[in-house]
């Protein structure tokens, strides 16, 4: 994956975790990865924070909410790993205005992601989370 397939790096702020709300933290990544609906070939956005759980994108659209999407998720080669791309079953929970009013923040929550899917994730997480 080129420069041209990563987006500059995003500041956000820390999440407070409160009870009956995510039980993982929250990793926000040096990189935004691109995601994109798996069935149209859509770019949906870019990866800002993830969990082995759920995923967030800013996007230039509004993504529907309470709707199931299969994301495919481009990932950059490393050291041990070839570039490549990971597919997740995913449900859109909630999308909001970003704090840039260009965009908004889409948040999905992973369904049943299988084990080689959660090992990817963490690498990820260990690999460009900051």
């Amino acid at each position: 994956m080129g420069a041209s397939s990563l987006v500059n790096l995003k500041l956000f702020s820390e999440v407070i975790m409160t009870t009956g709300h995510r039980q993982l933290k929250r990793w926000h990544l040096i990189f935004y990865l691109r995601v994109f609906d798996n069935n149209t070939g859509e770019l949906l956005g870019h990866l800002a924070d993830l969990t082995t759980e759920g995923v967030m994108l800013v996007s230039d659209q509004d993504i529907p909410v309470g709707k199931d999407y299969v994301l495919k998720m481009e990932y950059p080669e490393r050291d041990n790993r070839k570039q490549g791309s990971i597919i997740l079953n995913a449900h859109s929970l909630w999308s909001n205005p970003d704090i840039n009013s260009q965009f908004y923040d889409n948040g999905f929550k992973l369904i049943d992601p299988s084990a080689e899917s959660v090992t990817i994730l963490r690498e990820l997480i260990d690999e460009l989370a900051f």
